[in-house]
């Protein structure tokens, strides 16, 4: 199972929760999991109108379904562990309940200590007020330095060696107070809350090898979610140093903090706002501030409208346009195959909107941050004006229904740091999340297909088509919408036969039968009826007597129109089945409405079983009838006499048109069956269909077994009678009869 990755393109505080919410409540998110920082970063999480805050758990604490990992890279606070499952109302306990919260913490996770949280406020007491870092004081830092020092105690320590991690702690309160003189804690109280903390973790059975743990999920076929905290401008490499935090917070910080291979990370989504903010100090350089350094009208207006405080210190945001370099750099560093821009209804109201596209350091355009504080400050930023849309989208729930100037504004984001925007957030609310269509025709995990093993096809036979298929008004699920999109890549004869190995082996028999149902009700209705029109009309030209039954009127037409009829018929509604109802309704999950559903399907039946043989097979019996006068040797008709020929076929006709309202009866049902079919596995394909690398390389690993064994007596005896029905003997066999029956019409 493949593992998605979220994480932050800023400087924190993007947006995360909302994205992360919408992932869990909308795909199968089994896992979700934390790979580093502490209780330093916050975000609330609204679910079934509660509203939850999160500084240290995972956010999957939310939905009780989610198993929750706490992982290596993460420095746990117990106080404010305990603290923060208490405030949020969250228990444990052996599952049956419905309250019952999943969670697990890595034995090799390391502990925030008191005696780190008071060095970490002397440490930023002590520095000057311009190198001050604005850390939140949370004892993060010397957390993590312990930790690189090796003087580090982890939790699998207090669990199973307490006599050694009280020697240990005791020694780390030493260390620190030789650094700083004035720390006063109390060691005997600390080791005391510990002891009882340790006690509750071993009660509650939260502590375990999470690494192990993560890699049986995997095998196990578990979609697992890495909720990334901070963002990637603080991390301690590649963010804006020093200001910046004390873990790896980019996408590498995800295999070093849960110990899960780079491999098995298929998608990266990066979170960003529609504008820049930042808490603390530290280079910002599209900051709108006045000449004494306050934020000026446009930045308060940001900071108001946005409500830009910190979650977890209250701290005012700094706010400014959003930076292009910064967002292209983060893009590069992660690898992002898919963006998040949130909040772009905050900027409804401004008339002119900033975007920053690049900097000019000593008179050089550099299109990348610099590496030093000095050049930090002497950079000057190269702007691209949008006007503003001055119209309210937070009530917009598609891309098509953003205002213009919104768009050119997303687009010209995404063009430019060459990443596709899946996601779009125009509010508060949880519902307030566009799912982006804007990026299909360039969305990169085509690649990530083609070499991940899954396509049952080579990249060379792969066809490119810059041009989306179709026009909906649901968006797509943008997890599914890849594997869709990249059948949509390869040729028809392909995606035909691939598609159908994956419905044949599609694990839940009431839902393939459901697919091949519809595809077989409406198939087999049009065909027959298709067939009938074919027969009649056909007959009525040869001048057939109409009072001959329906078998002994077929052997004496001296043409293969029905026949043909039949199978074209029989080829195209399969087709268009798939292309029409098919497609759309698994591309969507289902969401296709029942109104629209409902016409396609009606329009495909009375259109394959009714239309089109109606006004197709005069011409067609036509044309037979003439070339069957001329294999007799009779006299060619006069071309003004075709045209007088074909106004009378439609003369002929009118045995079949005074039936057509028992025909588009006959088609119509077939619509409903297919609508009902669909819409009861609506909730069932919305809620499963999961496709990811692993369940495709299965089903198409297993596809001829379910050929072979889940087609059924019945099947094989249908699959069998119709190959043995169009083969070339049993066509011979209508021919000669034809030729042989006193009947026949060779002298017309």
């Amino acid at each position: 199972m493949s593992v998605t990755l979220l994480l932050g393109a800023q400087w924190g505080d993007e947006g995360k929760g909302k994205v992360l919410d919408y992932l869990i409540g909308h795909y199968k998110i089994g896992i979700v999991a934390r790979s580093q920082g502490g209780n330093n970063a916050g975000h609330t999480v609204v679910v079934n109108n509660h509203e939850y805050d999160f500084h240290l758990l995972p956010s999957g604490m939310a939905t009780k379904e989610c198993i929750n990992i706490i992982g290596n890279g993460v420095v746990v606070n117990l106080d404010a562990l305990f603290s923060e499952i208490e405030k949020n109302g969250f228990k444990f306990g052996t599952g049956d309940d419905e309250g019952d919260r999943k969670l697990f913490i890595s034995d090799c996770a390391h502990l925030v200590l008191p005696v780190h949280i008071e060095a970490d406020g002397f440490q930023e007491s002590l520095l000057e007020e311009k190198a001050k870092l604005g850390t939140t004081k949370r004892g993060i830092g010397p957390t993590y330095s312990s930790k690189c020092f090796r003087i580090g105690v982890r939790l699998g320590d207090l669990l199973n060696d307490s006599q050694n991690f009280e020697k240990r702690y005791r020694e780390q309160v030493k260390f620190y107070s030789k650094i700083f003189s004035n720390i006063n804690t109390n060691v005997d109280a600390d080791l005391q809350k510990l002891k009882e903390h340790a006690s509750q973790i071993k009660k509650l059975g939260l502590a375990c090898n999470t690494t192990m743990l993560l890699h049986k999920y995997r095998q196990e076929g578990r979609a697992i979610l890495v909720e990334g905290a901070n963002g990637t401008l603080l991390d301690i490499d590649f963010g804006t140093y020093p200001f910046v935090t004390s873990s790896n917070s980019t996408a590498g910080g995800a295999c070093t903090g849960l110990g899960i291979p780079p491999t098995c990370i298929t998608r990266i989504v990066g979170i960003s706002k529609a504008y820049q903010t930042r808490v603390g100090f530290g280079p910002f350089p599209t900051e709108l501030l006045n000449k004494d350094g306050t934020a000026n009208k446009e930045g308060e207006k940001l900071q108001q409208i946005g409500a830009e405080f910190g979650v977890t210190t209250g701290r005012k945001r700094r706010c400014g346009w959003l930076d292009l370099v910064l967002l292209r750099y983060s893009c590069i560093i992660n690898g992002f195959t898919s963006l998040a821009i949130t909040k772009v209804d905050v900027l409804d109201t401004f008339e002119q909107i900033k975007v920053g596209i690049a900097y000019n350091l000593d008179g050089v355009e550099i299109l990348h941050p610099p590496a030093t504080i000095n050049d930090w400050h002497k950079i000057k930023v190269e702007y691209k004006m949008f006007p503003g849309w001055m119209s309210d989208t937070s009530k917009a729930r598609t891309f098509d229904q953003l205002p213009q100037e919104c768009r050119d504004y997303l687009t010209f984001i995404e063009q430019n740091v060459k990443v596709p925007i899946e996601f779009i957030g125009v509010g508060k609310s949880r519902d307030a999340l566009i799912v982006s269509e804007m990026s299909w025709k360039n969305t990169d995990p085509l690649e990530l297909w083609k070499t991940s093993t899954t396509l049952p096809i080579t990249e060379n036979k792969i066809k490119r088509n810059d041009e989306v298929e179709g026009s909906y008004q649901q968006p797509p699920a943008p997890v599914r919408i890849r594997f869709w999109m990249s059948t949509k890549q390869i040729d028809s004869r392909q995606r035909t036969d691939y598609f159908w190995k994956l419905i044949l082996a599609w694990p839940d028999d009431w839902e393939r039968r459901a697919i091949i149902w519809t595809k077989a009700v409406i198939s087999v209705t049009n065909t027959l009826t298709a067939f009938y029109i074919t027969n009649k009309i056909t007959a009525d030209v040869f001048l057939i007597d109409p009072k001959l039954d329906f078998l002994q009127t077929l052997r004496r037409i001296p043409a293969k129109s029905p026949f043909v009829m039949f199978a074209l018929v029989g080829f195209i509604s399969q087709m268009l089945t798939m292309t029409f109802i098919l497609y759309p309704y698994l591309m969507y999950e289902g969401q296709l409405s029942t109104l629209s559903l409902t016409g396609r399907a009606v329009a495909l039946s009375l259109g394959m079983g009714m239309l089109i043989p109606l006004f197709s097979v005069p011409p067609i019996a036509n044309s037979a009838f003439l070339s069957h006068r001329e294999k007799l040797g009779m006299r060619k008709l006069p071309t003004g006499s075709v045209f007088d020929l074909l106004a009378q076929t439609f003369e002929c006709t009118r045995s079949v048109w005074r039936k057509l309202p028992v025909i588009a009866g006959v088609n119509v049902a077939a619509a409903g069956i297919v609508v009902c079919s669909m819409a009861w596995a609506r909730n069932r394909i919305h809620s499963k269909l999961d496709i990811d690398a692993d369940l495709i390389n299965e089903l198409v690993a297993n596809s001829e077994y379910y050929q072979n064994q889940k087609r059924g007596v019945i099947g094989q005896k249908l699959h069998s009678i119709g190959s043995w029905l169009t083969s070339p003997k049993v066509l011979d066999f209508f021919e000669r009869k034809r030729v042989s029956s006193p009947d026949s019409p060779h002298d017309i």
